[in-house]
């Protein structure tokens, strides 16, 4: 009798070891879900401004930040002055801090300042949250230490 209470004992708590243990090492791991974005789209304007004007750069960049995280950069400039590939876009914190950019976007401009540009950037590239309040700038890189700034535009948000 005894050894047929041990016999039911162990096979209840096998029984329940398998219940309990059993789904969770048969558990399919949890899909990541990948990273969600606010849409946004910020711009910068280069207008025309007092003082030289046959220096300064016209144009527009937009900002685009897709609910997937990817960044699209999209612009062109109307008035560029000497060969495309001495130019540099960055955006900057201030005029005082132009070689310490908050992004780099040259490699956007394929070293044709001069046409259309696009390019998506991906996810995590760009500190996005950071652009509105600073600067866009274009500068001309004059083979100097100093590059001479072309225009500079606020980033802002629609």
């Amino acid at each position: 009798m005894s050894k047929q209470i041990s016999l039911i004992y162990f096979l209840v708590t096998l029984t329940i070891f398998a219940f309990v243990f059993s789904p969770s090492a048969n558990a399919t791991p949890l899909k990541r879900e990948p990273p969600t974005c606010n849409q946004t789209i910020d711009y910068c304007t280069f207008e025309p401004q007092k003082g030289n004007q046959s220096q300064q750069v016209l144009g527009m960049v937009t900002f685009t930040q897709f609910t997937n995280c990817t960044v699209r950069v999209t612009g062109q400039f109307n008035t560029v002055h000497g060969p495309s590939y001495d130019y540099d876009f960055h955006v900057i914190p201030s005029v005082a801090m132009k070689d310490q950019p908050i992004y780099d976007f040259d490699a956007c401009l394929k070293d044709q300042i001069d046409q259309p540009f696009q390019c998506d950037l991906p996810p995590g590239t760009v500190p996005f949250n950071s652009l509105v309040g600073n600067l866009c700038a274009v500068m001309f890189e004059n083979g100097q230490v100093d590059d001479v700034i072309n225009g500079t535009a606020p980033v802002k948000q629609v």
